[in-house]
């Protein structure tokens, strides 16, 4: 009884994963009789052998649209310290003027700021979390995102 318990704890989350994947390039081609896909990455499932060629199965998504965020314009920022505590300061490179917000985890607006050149912003009432900071241009348009961190 206890292996069969030992074996099937072992067993159970292997055949409960699902497998995903998010590839970093990929192509595809095709041609009247021929449609073929690939993209770097893959776990590898299945593999034939079809006269002289081999043929892979794998995990493809071509839907994959990454979440990342590309700067419309090309600013330094500067946000210190990073971690903080109390206050953190915000520099910028340029003389424009941006809209600042600083959402929570769940994407709530917990602060809103302007800043041209520099802005010290008091953060003492946020909670210890990790926090995101996004700089919006006179278009609306987000121009800067990044990443902050309140310690205790």
């Amino acid at each position: 009884m206890k292996k069969l318990l030992l074996l099937s704890s072992l067993l159970l989350p292997i055949l409960c994963s699902s497998q995903e994947l998010v590839s970093s390039a990929g192509q595809s081609s095709s041609s009247s009789n021929l449609n073929a896909e690939w993209s770097l990455g893959e776990i590898v499932i299945q593999e034939a052998n079809l006269n002289s060629n081999i043929i892979t199965q794998g995990l493809h998504q071509p839907k994959y649209a990454p979440s990342g965020h590309e700067d419309l314009e090309d600013i330094k920022v500067e946000v210190f310290p990073n971690p903080f505590s109390q206050r953190v300061t915000i520099r910028s490179s340029s003389n424009t003027l941006y809209h600042g917000s600083i959402y929570n985890p769940i994407g709530q607006v917990v602060k809103r700021f302007e800043l041209m050149k520099e802005s010290a912003l008091d953060l003492s009432q946020l909670g210890a979390l990790y926090y995101m900071i996004q700089l919006i241009n006179s278009d609306n348009q987000s121009v800067k995102e990044f990443k902050l961190i309140k310690s205790h």
